[in-house]
């Protein structure tokens, strides 16, 4: 063994409040309204963009042709 000196420490030493709750309470909050704020843009978005045209039409037939496709496999 060596000849070392373990000193005792000096004090406790409280931990730093690092507001954990109010965190977690604003990350909450602002994840809810993001969420709510996509909602409302995909519904908008549904409603509007080129519903009725062919081009649209299109693009959802060969959407539902992949997730078949995908499904099988």
């Amino acid at each position: 063994m060596s000849d070392s000196v373990i000193e005792e420490p000096q004090g406790f030493v409280e931990p730093a409040p690092r507001g954990t709750i109010r965190k977690t309470f604003l990350a909450l909050l602002f994840g809810g309204a993001l969420a709510v704020g996509f909602a409302f843009a995909a519904d908008y978005f549904a409603r509007q963009g080129g519903r009725g045209s062919k081009e649209y039409e299109e693009f959802v037939a060969l959407g539902r042709t992949v997730l078949r496709r995908a499904r099988r496999s």
